[in-house]
């Protein structure tokens, strides 16, 4: 069975710049589960500055900003999201390990 991935904003970092009120970063907790086991951990994803493109088609104004919207910026960025999956099915696998700290086999 194939990893599922949730999420959720945890916080995110705003200024003021060319417009008011502008995301610069996320604090994303995407949550891995392998239908039996879960873990989550939190990312952080900058965000470069809107682009004016004189028509204001890629600004979200801030008080219309969902968490869906923050979501699918990390999750669209294929290349970033694809290096979160990575890192986070890895966490998952090291989880699941044992730790042994007594009884090795040359004792």
């Amino acid at each position: 069975m194939a990893n599922t991935y949730t999420h959720r904003v945890v916080s995110l970092k705003k200024s003021n710049g060319i417009y008011l009120n502008i995301v610069n970063s996320i604090v994303v907790e995407v949550t891995v589960s392998d239908g039996t086991n879960s873990l989550s951990h939190n990312y952080t994803i900058g965000l470069s500055d809107p682009v004016d493109d004189g028509n204001n088609n890629s600004f979200i104004e801030y008080n219309s900003l969902t968490e869906a919207q923050l979501i699918s910026w990390l999750t669209s960025n294929d290349i970033e999201y694809e290096q979160v999956k990575v890192d986070i099915d890895r966490k998952l696998k090291e989880s699941l390990q044992d730790d042994v700290e007594s009884n090795f086999p040359w004792s």
